[in-house]
């Protein structure tokens, strides 16, 4: 009997007692490629393109980033594109710094975004605000203390001026 299911793996349960017995690991792109049927390879060549062109609008290096005198209060907001999927727009005093493409259970690249700001404004970041969402948690809602731990260390930093 089927348990949970999750990207890379689906659990197996025992039909009487619904204990796990198992899991079975999906293939990956490169088996399906290697061994799928025509209309296997067209999807996982599918995914694997839009694997790459979310990796293209992420943010690599703050060295880019405009150089904000001053407090700076960083909004991140999630936009819906209905032929492009799901972006994250962040925003410094209300101007636009970049959008990156993201995917499901986005929180782990969130930090890190978050991270990267307080690299580059130190000090600066007086506050931090976004709407949590079923892209950013996923299944995941106890993230939600983690995301929360690292605005507010990040806030603790801020310098007033």
């Amino acid at each position: 009997m089927q348990g949970e299911l999750f990207g890379e793996l689906i659990e197996m349960d025992c039909p009487n007692c619904y204990e796990l017995v198992g899991t079975v690991t999906f293939p990956t792109n490169a088996e399906v490629l290697a061994k799928g049927t025509e209309q296997e390879k067209k999807e996982a060549r599918e995914v694997l393109t839009w694997h790459e062109r979310k990796a293209a609008t992420q943010l690599g290096s703050i060295d880019g980033l405009t150089e904000i005198n001053g407090s700076i209060k960083i909004e991140l907001k999630e936009i819906e594109s209905k032929d492009k999927g799901q972006w994250l727009e962040v925003y410094a005093n209300d101007q636009l710094l970049w959008k990156e493409m993201v995917g499901y259970e986005y929180y782990e690249r969130f930090i890190g975004l978050c991270h990267m700001l307080d690299n580059k404004y130190k000090g600066q970041i007086e506050a931090i605000e976004y709407a949590s969402s079923t892209y950013l948690w996923g299944d995941n809602l106890s993230v939600g203390n983690e995301v929360d731990s690292c605005i507010d260390g990040i806030k603790a930093d801020y310098k007033k001026e």
